[in-house]
């Protein structure tokens, strides 16, 4: 009976190592897999992005996300000014190495007939840092493409962008306890 609760005992470490610690973290680096809360407000007053993601994947190289951007101006400051709603980001992403990791996703805007306006591509690195619990967010850039463009043909070329985004960070949620 001893030998089977220590065998158990040992599986369990062994899983537990793994699959990395509750915060992500291994001896191959981090994991990007979880729920992140990005929220920068940068000094001067003169811009603030907050968004929730998903990061979901079968393995620790690559995946899909899902961000929420409930903030951003659809309009592109008046450009756009019938676009009401946008869908969430939605793209993919794969590790560069032990702490870092390529994002690429999509956005469609549309009018309140539903009609597609533009294609918003988002791409950025993750670097993750602090025990694995905070993404610095750096080489973001937006590309925009017309509705009947494919965003991802080298052929194509955006009808505006790139532009750089400003280096934010995200945070890991965690579970807490009532």
């Amino acid at each position: 009976m001893k030998l089977k609760i220590l065998l158990g005992v040992v599986m369990l470490a062994l899983s537990a190592v793994a699959s990395g610690s509750a915060f992500g973290k291994n001896e191959d680096g981090c994991s990007l897999q979880g729920s992140w809360f990005g929220f920068h407000d940068w000094p001067g007053g003169d811009g603030l992005v907050y968004f929730i993601s998903q990061v979901t994947g079968k393995n620790e190289s690559h995946g899909n996300t899902i961000v929420d951007y409930p903030g951003f101006d659809l309009t592109l400051t008046g450009m756009f000014p019938t676009a009401v709603s946008g869908s969430k980001a939605r793209g993919v992403w794969e590790r560069i190495d032990g702490y870092t990791f390529a994002h690429t996703a999509v956005v469609f805007a549309v009018d309140a007939g539903g009609n597609a306006l533009y294609i918003m591509k988002l791409s950025n690195v993750a670097n993750l840092v602090d025990d694995c619990n905070v993404d610095h967010i750096t080489d973001g850039r937006m590309e925009f493409y017309w509705p009947w463009d494919n965003p991802f043909d080298p052929e194509v070329d955006p009808f505006y962008g790139p532009i750089p985004a400003r280096d934010h960070d995200a945070y890991r949620m965690h579970v807490e306890s009532p």
